[in-house]
């Protein structure tokens, strides 16, 4: 910040404090949104780690689709976060750790394994209505 030459140090150093006290107070209401967002963006993780878990348990097919998306997604991260390799422009680190961490929590799980060990569901033919 310049502030102009003429000051003297002692109103030069009372000013800088008002600014830097003005942007605190500005930037605090932020601070307390973001947080906010990040707590509901954890809550809808915790939702999703909580429900798909059944879901792709009861429907291998889904689990056998999305599981090579979030291997990918995973590996991805892995190569920007560990390996420092640039990101994508449309998929930086952020958008990539939500999969990645499911995608290896449902590995813990055993979710992939079971997939691909059980059967596809039959579709069942549907009786005609007179």
């Amino acid at each position: 910040m310049n502030l102009p030459a003429d000051l003297s140090p002692e109103t030069a150093t009372w000013m800088r404090m008002q600014m830097t006290m003005a942007a605190a107070r500005a930037v605090e209401p932020l601070k307390a949104e973001i947080n906010q967002v990040d707590d509901w963006a954890n809550g809808v993780f915790v939702v999703l780690r909580d429900v798909l878990p059944y879901l792709m348990k009861t429907f291998p097919e889904l689990a056998r689709n999305v599981a090579p998306h979030w291997s990918a997604a995973a590996l991805d991260f892995d190569r920007i976060d560990v390996h420092g390799h640039p990101a994508k422009p449309d998929e930086p680190l952020e958008f990539l750790e939500a999969r990645k961490m499911l995608y290896r929590t449902f590995a813990l799980l055993g979710v992939w394994e079971a997939a691909q060990q059980q059967k596809p569901l039959k579709s069942v033919p549907r009786s005609r209505r007179a």
